[in-house]
């Protein structure tokens, strides 16, 4: 077998035993991944991606119990032409791939298996102008699997009705079979109020865009109902405040809530990354003192919070969470069964925006 070049190595590999398959190196199956790594000089899980790579592109597949089956040597099945399968992430919410880490980790371990990855953002327009786009690309793109992010109804009952390989980063809304991969974010806000609770917090607040309402209406009305739970004692208080996006609403909101409401909030949980920079910096400007006049807990997470000081409480899926999203994706491509529903339970960073409010002794 070719030895392969250090530049691209994982699609080096995958070419050199795609080249030794074709020369007939092998008869039935794959050696060990041990043998062929050490044949070929690189690593394991070099190995493994390269395989998984060749699996994508069909010339072998995987028997539980056995070794890697060579896809024309069963008698069934026949070595195909080679083609490069693609993903396309559609985003509905302004900078959603483009500021989030977990999604960059996915694309280049997509791009990393040889696949072939596009990337396309519908925000602040219509949904008649998002639709008609939409059905264009549709019809006009041979595409393996469709990421749809955050995406609105509409779009959703327009991919379900023309059976589109797909899977949603987001819930799907009732009656659609669409395997959906979602934050749990009801165990989330229950876990936010509970630990803003053991700081001695009792009047929480959301604030989540009008978008997401639509999308994440359950999680939303567990907030609010967990929130009443927790304040037993006849306290009456909004928990949820929703937004437009746009910085100014954001900014006449938490203007509302601490100079004309008579009761101010102690914790705010903001639904996104750059809502709570905004909210961090409005407060702060206007002599509101982060944590010790209100607690603030994110949550999504972005590497700009490292930046910020103090820096934000925030919650972060779990780096299993990337390959679970992976493995659905090339379950779609590879035309295999998609879990209807995939949960991830987030992991919490405390970091510096929580603590006991001063009006502690006070709030009644």
């Amino acid at each position: 077998m070719k030895i392969p070049l250090r530049s691209s190595i994982v699609n080096e590999t995958a070419q050199s035993l795609r080249e030794a398959i074709s020369n007939r190196e092998f008869s039935e199956q794959l050696p060990g991944v041990r043998k062929l790594s050490q044949d070929l000089r690189v690593s394991i899980p070099t190995i493994l991606k390269a395989i998984k790579i060749l699996e994508i592109q069909g010339v072998v597949y995987s028997q539980p119990g056995k070794q890697t089956i060579i896809a024309q040597s069963d008698g069934r099945r026949i070595l195909p032409v080679k083609h490069v399968p693609t993903v396309i992430f559609v985003t509905f919410h302004s900078n959603w791939i483009s500021d989030g880490q977990y999604y960059k980790d996915i694309i280049r371990e997509l791009t990393e298996l040889g696949i072939s990855v596009q990337t396309i953002e519908y925000t602040n327009r219509s949904k008649n102008y998002i639709h008609q786009n939409l059905i264009k690309l549709i019809s006009s793109k041979r595409v393996d699997c469709w990421v749809l992010l955050g995406s609105p109804p509409n779009v959703q009952e327009l991919f379900a009705s023309k059976r589109l390989p797909c899977i949603l980063d987001g819930i799907a809304i009732d009656g659609l079979k669409l395997p959906d991969f979602e934050v749990d974010f009801n165990a989330m806000y229950r876990h936010a109020i509970n630990h803003l609770q053991t700081y001695k917090h009792r009047r929480i607040c959301l604030l989540i865009s009008k978008q997401s309402a639509d999308i994440n209406n359950k999680s939303i009305a567990v907030f609010r109902e967990t929130v009443q739970k927790k304040i037993s004692d006849g306290l009456v208080w909004e928990s949820v405040y929703f937004h437009n996006d746009t910085s100014l609403n954001i900014k006449n909101i938490l203007r509302s809530l601490f100079y004309k409401n008579q009761i101010q909030p102690t914790a705010l949980v903001i639904a996104t990354v750059k809502h709570t920079v905004t909210a961090m910096t409005w407060l702060m400007s206007h002599g509101v003192r982060v944590p010790e006049d209100v607690s603030i807990i994110c949550r999504d997470y972005d590497d700009i919070l490292e930046c910020l000081h103090p820096r934000p409480a925030h919650y972060r899926q779990p780096r299993s969470a990337a390959k679970r999203f992976i493995r659905c994706i090339l379950a779609v491509i590879n035309k295999k069964h998609a879990r209807r529903n995939v949960r991830i339970m987030t992991d919490f960073v405390g970091a510096d925006t929580v603590a006991i409010p001063r009006t502690a002794g006070a709030q009644k």
